[in-house]
């Protein structure tokens, strides 16, 4: 993956945990406002690795062998906002279920 790309996702990455650690109340707004629902896709899982350890596919849907247990804070909150959108749709073209 280009190097530009790369530094464009690690940017959001961060941009979510300091809005995490820093200003949940920005992420319950935008949250709240937040329509549709996860699509299974697993590109929102490849935004800085190349593919998230815990991913796993199976008959062409994501799942995360973590989720019942401790996740990263970002997993649990993505999307927060548009700009999550635009971080995921620069890995694929297939569009995210959710939108604002």
């Amino acid at each position: 993956m280009n190097l530009n790309i790369r530094v464009f996702l690690l940017k959001g990455v961060l941009r979510r945990f300091f809005l995490y650690m820093f200003n949940r109340a920005y992420i319950q707004k935008n949250t709240a406002r937040r329509k549709g629902s996860c699509k299974r896709c697993g590109v929102c899982c490849r935004l800085f690795m190349t593919q998230c350890v815990y991913l796993r596919f199976e008959n062409g849907r994501s799942s995360c062998i973590k989720y019942k247990g401790f996740r990263m804070p970002n997993c649990g909150i993505f999307p927060i906002d548009e700009r999550d959108i635009k971080d995921r749709d620069a890995l694929s073209n297939i569009p995210c279920g959710y939108y604002f």
